[in-house]
This record gives structure tokens, sequence and C-alpha cells, in this order.
């Protein structure tokens, strides 16, 4: 296991309170498990790093903080959050080390006041979606874009419109604490 380092600037991920970006990368070893390993035979236990690394690659991100790379989703296209493949470990958990496979959904401020207050660039909700029914709109415009596209079912079309539908609760955020919208 080895460590690589992505600037924040080079990656566009955008400074946001409470937010640590350490900008580790965790890289995978490439190890010798013997001669016979293509035939399934490991005569080398534990077997030995070769002192090379896989190749890891890290999608450029957008103005919030989302991947770019990839099919976007409603989620990412219509977003009320920053959505991350990472996450950090809390200090009583080993401190800023990485948290293998679970992502961080940061969500965005309510209004403008309290995102300025907290010196987060990303827009709020409501400078984002004037009512709830244009976040509607704008989230059953993105399924239908998709399915029109065929990387949408019909059925998880209409998921997302449903889902759209439900109020948005944020609970204990350590920035912008508890919100419905």
């Amino acid at each position: 296991l080895g460590i690589g380092v992505v600037s924040q600037t080079s990656l566009n991920w955008p400074t946001i309170f409470n937010v640590l970006y350490t900008g580790l990368v965790t890289v995978r070893n490439r190890f010798d498990f013997g001669p016979q390993f293509s035939n399934g035979i490991i005569s080398i236990t534990p077997p030995k790093s070769i002192g090379v690394y896989y190749s890891s690659f890290v999608s450029k991100l957008d103005i919030d903080g989302n991947e770019l790379a990839g099919i976007r989703l409603p989620p990412v296209t219509v977003p009320v959050a920053t959505h991350t493949g990472w996450n950090l470990r809390s200090a009583a958990y080993g401190g800023n080390d990485g948290c293998e496979a679970a992502g961080s959904t940061v969500p965005f401020a309510l209004d403008k006041t309290t995102r300025n207050a907290k010196g987060d660039r990303r827009l709020s909700l409501s400078e984002r979606y004037n009512t709830r029914s244009q976040y509607e709109a704008a989230v059953a415009a993105a399924a239908n874009a998709l399915s029109s596209k065929r990387l949408l079912l019909p059925a998880d079309v209409q998921a997302y419109i449903t889902a759209s539908k439900q109020p948005i609760q944020v609970i204990n955020n350590p920035t912008y604490g508890n919100y419905t919208w």
C-alpha cells in the first residue's frame, strides 16, 4: 500500500468549511506470487512487493467538488451536496488517514447568508434552485436525458423523480447543523 498526492488546485477541490482535503490517494503495490501464479499456483507466501504501484487515476471535479468523469447521475448533475468517493477518519480513529471505500456527502448551505458566514464558495440551495418545483423539474429533466441516451432505466427515472419530491434533511452536520428543505 502506498500513498500518492493530488493537489487541491489541480483537482479543482473547493475549500469547504470543516472539510479537510489532504490530497492523499491510496495506491496499490504490485506483488510477486511466484512464477506459476498465472496458472493459479502461489509459490511465494507472503508475496513480495516488486516496488511498483498500480496506476491510480483521479477524476477532475466540477465547481461543487463532484466528479466530472463517467455517467453523471441526477444527484451529481442536480446536486444538493458534494459527493466524494473518499472519507477521512476522525481523530479518534486514526486522524486524517483514509477511510477506504467510504464516501462523503457534504451538504450545501440552505441560503446565501449561511453560506457566506462559513466561507463556502458552493452555491446554497436557495441560490441554485429558486423553488422546490424548480429543483424537482431539474431532476426530472436530468433523469429523462439519461434515459433518452439509454443510460438509465425507466424505473430508475421514476425513482429519481419520486425521491426529488421528498424533503431533504440535514441532521447534525458539523458545518450547517440541522435543516429540512
